[in-house]
This record gives C-alpha cells, structure tokens and sequence, in this order.
C-alpha cells in the first residue's frame, strides 16, 4: 500500500469471509483546564488497515492475546466484528465475524474486554442492549451461538466499558436513549447460544444528563484506581464523570418491556444521581482512551485528540490529519501506540508520535 512503509498490507480472500493479511504494527477534578504547556502539535498517522472495514465505530486489544477487535457496520449487508490475531508481524491475519441474526452486534458502536475473563462485551443502536460474548478464539463465531448473555434495557448502546466488579460481570454504557449510564450486571452467563437472561440487573444513573449525537458513539472509560466513570458526552460536548461505589440502597426497581413484552432482567433507578464535567469545550467528543495516567479524547468534528491529566489538566492536543466526521474508537497495544478509527475512509491508523 503507498505511503505505509513497513506498515503495508497484503490481503487476499478466504473461506467464511476471512480474509488473511500482512500488518506490521510493529481525585476527581471539578473542571478540566488548560496547562499552560497545553499546545496542538500535527501528528501524522500512519494507515495500518484499509480493506475490510465498513463504518467502524468501536475497537479494543484483547488483553489475553493482543488481538486488536473491531466492530463494523454494514449498511448493505449484516454487521461485523473484524478481529486481528496472531500478533501484529508478518503471521498475523483478519477475519471477519458476521451477525446473521441482525439481533446481537446490531449497529454495533462500542466493544470492551473483561480485564480477567475471556469474555468481551458490545454495545449497539439496535437490540435493546449490550452483549456478552466469548473471546476465545475456537468458539467466537459472532453470531447467536457466541454469545454468552444479552440484557435489555438500553436502547440505543453508545459506549462501554468493564466496571469494578468482574466477577459480577460489571459493565458500564452510555444510553443514548434515556440520556443516562447504565450499570449492567450480567452475572452468571447462561451456555453459549442459550437465552436465560434472568439474572441480569441494571442500575440507570444520572438519567438525562448526557445526550447523544446521531450516528456518533459516545465512548466509556472506566478508572479502576479512582473508581470514576468517564464517558464522551458527545451532544453536549464535553466528557462526563461520575463517581462509582456500591450500588445504591435507595435504588427503586422500574417496570420495563421489550420488543412489547416483559423481560425477567430488573431494571433500577439509582434517583438523585449526577455526573460531573471533567472537560468542556470540546467539539463531538466520540473516542475515549485511558492511558498512562492520561485520558485521551477523540474529537469527531474535528478528527483531533485532546491529552488531559487525570487531575482535570489538558496537556495537549494532536491534529491527526483526518479531518471532520471520521474520528470513532481508540486503542492502545501493549508498548503503548495508539489506535483509532476513521469511519469516513474506512481505515485503522496509528500514531507516529508518543502522546505525551
């Protein structure tokens, strides 16, 4: 591919829609605010994937292989999971993972992993909720048969990222619908394929605080030092914090039907919750990023990143080239480069500069 250097790739097509190639990748503060070192320095980035994407809203590293996990969608055909395994040298390989039900990663926008499950988790417009799945690369199909639960009280699914409490299978998501976040607690996954989704609890927070923007996600990020859930207010153009802790005592449990029936999944209100803002003034933040002690995010209007502190302080921002209407989800690998996606070309970049 011109102008990729050692990152060119080479692909060709396979059976069941894979497609195999060449990728060389080799305290809470009230407000954020500006340092005076705060400066916007061009970045070029470097393309590292540009076949086999179609609108791609949402990407992770999975903890346990560091493949890189992208979800897709479609607009004439089912939506996807696009998964890079193998490492990122001269074996490695895509291959593409169709939702045939149009049910589970229906209009995907988000994807997390669970930090010490081999589990990963998607939100989406369209469903009614976010998705359990295996990441266990012998039995993830994408499809009904890989998943491992499904709860139904958000719908329309912006972000996501893993809570504290792994063991319950904690999730956090943007519910662009309500204007809140939902606090999920899968529990106890039934078999692979199945449909018992009995036990599943969620906890609405803040509801109509936040608001989406159509077609953007509104990433999620969760600290596990602090406890803070921070979250790309897309609408409102800023990002949103609030501060986790044991579910509330007080919280009143809220009638709900799916599809125009009752789902056995409870629903709670934790009333008189807030979030705070972190940052603002920011133009469509989308894309949301943990990393090394900094936050990271993604501007959609703008196809720029904006470094802060954890502390609230914005160190600098990174002109990516992109442009308005492209910039989704961020990634990093395990030797810290960052990722993310360009859903008006289709593509998966890298930065070439350290964020600082």
């Amino acid at each position: 591919m011109a102008g990729c250097g050692d990152d060119a790739i080479r692909i060709r097509s396979g059976r069941r829609g894979v497609v195999a190639a060449v990728v060389s990748l080799a305290l809470l503060a009230p407000l954020a605010t500006e340092s005076r070192a705060s400066r916007t320095a061009s970045a070029p980035a470097e393309v590292v994937l540009a076949h086999g994407l179609s609108k791609p809203t949402g990407l992770a590293l999975n903890p346990r292989d560091g493949s890189l996990w992208i979800v897709n969608q479609a607009p004439r055909a089912y939506d996807y999971t696009l998964v890079i395994r193998n490492g990122f040298g001269p074996q490695a390989n895509v291959k593409r993972f169709d939702d045939l039900s149009f049910h589970y990663l229906a209009r995907p926008m988000a994807i997390a992993f669970s930090p010490s499950l081999p589990e990963h988790a998607t939100a989406a417009l369209i469903g009614g909720g976010p998705t359990l799945w295996t990441s266990e690369e012998e039995l993830f199909r994408g499809a009904r048969e890989s998943h491992l639960d499904m709860v139904h009280h958000t719908e329309m699914g912006l972000g996501i990222a893993p809570g504290a409490d792994d063991a319950r299978r904690e999730y956090w998501v943007f519910n662009g619908h309500r204007g809140s976040l939902d606090r999920y607690f899968f529990n106890e996954p039934h078999e692979l394929g199945g449909m018992d989704h009995s036990d599943g609890r969620v906890y609405r927070y803040a509801k109509g605080s936040l608001k989406r923007v159509q077609g953007v996600p509104g990433h999620v990020a969760f600290d596990r030092a602090s406890g803070r859930v921070f979250v790309a207010d897309t609408g409102n153009g800023r990002v949103a914090v609030l501060r986790s802790g044991p579910v509330p005592a007080n919280a009143k449990q809220l009638p709900y039907s799916g599809a125009g029936r009752p789902v056995p999944e409870r629903l709670f209100e934790a009333a008189g919750t807030r979030v705070q803002t972190f940052a603002r003034g920011l133009r469509r933040p989308a894309g949301l990023l943990l990393h090394r002690n900094r936050l990271l995010v993604g501007e959609h209007a703008t196809g720029r990143i904006v470094v802060y502190t954890l502390g609230g302080l914005r160190v600098r921002t990174i002109d990516t080239g992109v442009g308005p209407n492209a910039l989704t989800g961020l990634a990093a690998d395990v030797r810290g480069r960052i990722y993310f996606l360009d859903a008006k070309r289709n593509r998966l970049l890298r930065l070439t500069t350290p964020v600082g």
